[in-house]
């Protein structure tokens, strides 16, 4: 969605106000839920369309100002279901929940979250590069510091001569030990 329909949806929703029947507040909550939605593609942290989700929060707010019961109703449904922390705020703020209360919601998905991304969280890397550190410390490094090489931080050797620098990378890649080799030819000071 391009940000120009996001803000046509946005005044779209915006102008519903003016629209007196119960059906409106029921979908401006549907829309809320959608627009605050987590978007589909991967590592895209922003709701999937933040804009249209205010307009029908704002819509809401200001039905629920003027004693519209649908309105309220559906704000305190969302209260419940919504998981976007940022938009929990602007609706708790809308229904002058308790700070505690408030507070004690948000803990409970910031909580969710974490789990979340633990359960998301791929161990592997980190357990392959400790591995691969510990076979390089006992195994490679001995073999690189006596072809010269001095042990630079983690897995990085160095040998400086007078007119070059050779350089040894070892990490890991898509869980795949990577061995690279690296010349540089110039005028080096040799330590």
């Amino acid at each position: 969605m391009t940000p120009a329909s996001a803000i046509i949806l946005r005044g779209c929703a915006l102008a519903t106000a003016y629209v007196d029947d119960e059906w409106v507040s029921d979908l401006l909550g549907l829309l809320v839920l959608r627009g605050a939605a987590g978007h589909p593609q991967r590592f895209v942290t922003q709701a999937l369309c933040a804009p249209l989700a205010s307009g029908a929060l704002d819509t809401l707010g200001a039905r629920h100002r003027v004693g519209d019961a649908s309105a309220t109703a559906q704000l305190y449904l969302l209260a419940e279901e919504l998981t976007r922390r940022d938009v929990l705020k602007r609706v708790h703020a809308t229904l002058d929940v308790a700070p505690e209360q408030a507070a004690q919601r948000d803990a409970v998905l910031a909580a969710d979250k974490r789990r979340t991304q633990a359960r998301r969280a791929d161990p592997r890397p980190r357990t392959h590069r400790a591995d691969l550190t510990r076979l390089v410390r006992a195994e490679i490094a001995p073999t690189l510091r006596e072809a010269g090489f001095d042990g630079g931080r983690a897995l990085t050797f160095l040998r400086t001569a007078p007119d070059h620098q050779a350089a040894v990378l070892i990490g890991v890649q898509r869980g795949q030990a990577t061995v690279l080799l690296g010349v540089c030819y110039g005028p080096f000071a040799a330590d």
